[in-house]
């Protein structure tokens, strides 16, 4: 046991240490074209969606209050978009867990705006995912990535299921355990990034994942994707998004232990 910790701390460590490797310092310069197609795509969203900046964060579009909600419902779904608290909720939305309303909104927002603003990581979720629902899986994962540079958290993970997705169902060669891999990797970098949900979202798809005889490679994969964040961060002048960590960690937990103990019908605040 003592070894299996030993091992685990040293493997967060030199993950921390790469993903330190490459933040890089932001420009302090006037914004450049990127911010410029964005002012423009919020007034045209506001001219065609008819309603103020559709790309604007919708933290002001936040309930009012609390739902009570049993233990077993919030687990049996998608726990990533779920917050528990208030603090929670705006850390979703700072990170992109754009609801299905967000997404409607914007669909009125020609594919070209979405396009030029390779540094909003709000832009860049919603082109990314446009592009998933029309099969276009490469070409999305790489805006989902370049939007996970910028902060979007969520779409990082959603490129992940695709190419998850994309490699189990083609005959392209990719062996169970390296699709596994590849997988736990990339949540490895939504963890470092900040969602301690993305263990949730990794054991719907490999709930017996032999975390030991994969870590190797995981630790070698998770650092070259680190690597393309940051490297893709540099190349667009802009400072690397930084570990975030989302809050109620331990409040998830409890929840967790809740179920198993028998009290699934207990009810949460869900905000």
């Amino acid at each position: 046991m003592n070894n299996r910790v030993a091992a685990v701390t040293a493997l967060v460590a030199m993950l921390l240490v790469g993903l330190g490797m490459y933040a890089f310092k932001r420009e302090v310069s006037e914004p450049g074209a990127d911010r410029a197609d964005l002012a423009g795509s919020h007034a045209l969203a506001a001219s065609d969606a008819g309603e103020a900046g559709a790309l604007t964060p919708p933290a002001s579009r936040l309930p009012s209050g609390p739902s009570n909600v049993p233990v077993g419902v919030i687990l049996s779904g998608d726990t990533r978009t779920v917050a528990l608290s208030a603090e929670e909720r705006v850390w979703l939305e700072n990170h992109q867990f754009l609801s299905q309303e967000d997404i409607d909104a914007a669909r009125s927002i020609p594919d070209e705006v979405l396009q030029a603003a390779r540094t909003d990581p709000r832009a860049q979720t919603l082109w990314g995912l446009r592009l998933l629902e029309r099969g276009e899986i490469i070409p999305a994962a790489t805006i989902l990535a370049n939007a996970a540079s910028h902060g979007s958290i969520y779409g990082y993970e959603q490129a992940a299921v695709a190419l998850l997705k994309q490699s189990m169902e083609a005959s392209n060669g990719v062996s169970y355990t390296d699709a596994a891999n590849q997988f736990r990797a990339r949540m490895e970098v939504a963890k470092i990034l900040g969602d301690h949900r993305a263990d949730a979202l990794f054991a719907t798809y490999f709930p017996d994942y032999d975390s030991q005889g994969g870590a190797r490679t995981v630790q070698v994969q998770t650092t070259e994707f680190l690597r393309q964040l940051g490297a893709n961060a540099q190349l667009q002048g802009t400072a690397t998004a930084g570990p975030d960590p989302r809050p109620n960690a331990q409040l998830w937990a409890d929840l967790q232990q809740l179920q198993q103990a028998g009290n699934a019908s207990e009810l949460i605040p869900v905000y």
